[in-house]
């Protein structure tokens, strides 16, 4: 957390792996929801979720994880997604490689889309603790400037195999 994209890229390139495009960040949550559609088992975890202690937005009471604004990676085994990948959503938001575009998958190849070659904003994926019940979602998406930091955005790196 607190890393810009342009931290995070370098981060990334530090570790011997780069951020995942948005394509390769939609795969695991997407697979995830075709096991629930199918019969499968929710992945919700409303306490990594809900944060009673600072939300001024969402209250419950009943909901408590006992973290005060992040759980650590992994805490929530039941919500892994087929991949292997966790905390999808509502734990931060997550930096992706790819320029954001509102209107870009209206005209993006179905196939591995790459994403705009260049913008002035920045994809970040699968909301966060700090946002209400409906942004806890992995497909949630917005666009944020490249050298913006906060407490509720962080990294995820990939390795191409």
């Amino acid at each position: 957390m607190q890393v810009s994209w342009h931290d995070a890229k370098a981060y990334c390139t530090w570790a011997g792996k780069r951020l995942p495009t948005e394509a390769e960040w939609k795969k695991p949550p997407e697979a995830l929801m075709d096991v629930c559609i199918h019969g499968g088992t929710s992945p919700t975890h409303q306490g990594q979720f809900l944060r009673p202690q600072l939300s001024v937005r969402v209250k419950d009471d009943t909901v408590d994880d006992g973290y005060r604004s992040t759980a650590p990676v992994g805490s929530y085994e039941g919500g892994k997604s087929p991949y292997g990948a966790y905390d999808m959503a509502g734990n931060v938001w997550e930096w992706v490689a790819d320029w954001y575009d509102a209107k870009y998958y209206q005209h993006s190849p179905a196939r591995n889309p790459q994403g705009p070659p260049s913008g002035i904003q920045v994809v970040i994926r699968g909301g966060s603790w700090l946002y209400t019940a409906p942004d806890f979602r992995a497909s949630e998406r917005a666009g944020v400037p490249a050298d913006r930091r906060n407490e509720n955005i962080g990294i995820r790196c990939v390795q191409t195999p």
